[in-house]
């Protein structure tokens, strides 16, 4: 974890049951690091209660990696 007061960075935490990301740390998992899905576009998503699970840790929102993944394997299409 970073201790500079001025730096802005996103957090992913491993815990011993998942891997727990931050909203922005989630954009980049599931958009990639060239095009990742913005913060607000998740909080978009969960207004509307589409895309990835997530876990509301009093006001912290935190995305588990296996529920990433379960989304992410709900949006392959697969060729004809």
């Amino acid at each position: 974890m970073n201790n500079h007061p001025q730096s802005c960075t996103s957090e992913m935490v491993v815990t011993p049951l998942s891997t727990l990301f931050d909203p922005e740390a989630a954009g980049r998992y599931i958009g990639g690091a060239e095009k990742p899905i913005s913060p607000l576009t998740l909080a978009d998503w969960r207004a509307k209660r589409f895309g990835p699970a997530y876990v509301r840790v009093g006001r912290l929102i935190r995305y588990r990696q296996a529920d990433l993944d379960a989304w992410l394997e709900t949006r392959v299409k697969k060729g004809v």
